[in-house]
């Protein structure tokens, strides 16, 4: 590693630990915790049906479960009234807030 001139060696930059492979920075799993009105055998019909729609597969009952798309990955789980959904995998131009708002609608 080539050091900058004049730069005494303790105060040399550090090596940045790699959060980029492939020229796109990795994406870290968020977990989003949604309060529904919804029943949970509703919610879970309307979530297959959107899955569906969409070209997703969905997997799981009114409990707990997981869902695939080419775009984003994830799973699934009902606390009582609370939809807690961890996405896993995402597309790096799928921007959070998108993901969160998409989930709202569903929920709501």
């Amino acid at each position: 590693m080539a050091r900058a001139r004049n730069v005494p060696r303790s105060l040399g930059v550090l090596p940045l630990e790699r959060s980029y492979r492939f020229g796109r920075k990795k994406i870290v799993a968020r977990t989003f915790s949604l309060d529904t009105p919804i029943k949970p055998l509703t919610l879970l019909a309307r979530a297959k049906k959107a899955a569906y729609e969409n070209g997703a597969t969905l997997v799981g009952d009114e409990h707990s479960g997981s869902f695939s798309h080419d775009l984003v990955k994830g799973d699934y789980r009902m606390v009582g009234q609370t939809v807690v959904v961890t996405i896993t995998q995402k597309h790096w131009l799928i921007p959070w807030p998108i993901i969160e708002s998409q989930l709202g609608a569903l929920v709501q």
